[in-house]
């Protein structure tokens, strides 16, 4: 069988995480079962959306707790401006091991609280 190469993008952790997919679906079908071309579509298709969500950086907003750097691309800013952001106390966070968690319903509110409307003139 000749397997064409693929290149995943992401850090090592988000490396595993697509593989970490592909194997927990390879695996979950039957000894007695046949893989489809259709099956093999639909993993095809799974893994590619996991590899273009690691690729293009997006951050999940159906996960209840985000950790610093997931806020820093939702929001656009670097770590210094989110420290301050904290200092300030401007958005709630918890502290847990050294690990900053920030509730996205918490960021979501605080960007529709500060949201300015245009008036036309």
């Amino acid at each position: 069988m000749n397997c064409p190469k693929i290149s995943i993008p992401g850090n090592r952790d988000e490396k595993v995480l697509v593989l970490i997919i592909f194997i927990t679906k390879y695996f979950t079908m039957n000894v007695n079962e046949i893989a489809t071309k259709g099956d093999l579509e639909v993993l095809k298709a799974e893994l590619l959306q996991a590899i273009n969500k690691i690729s293009t950086g997006t951050v999940d907003m159906n996960k209840k707790w985000v950790k610093s750097k997931e806020v820093m691309k939702f929001l656009g800013i670097s770590a210094t401006s989110l420290q301050t952001l904290r200092i300030n106390g401007t958005i709630p966070y918890t502290k847990l091991s050294g690990l900053h968690y920030y509730d996205m319903e918490d960021l979501q509110k605080i960007m529709d609280k500060n949201k300015k409307n245009v008036t036309s003139k």
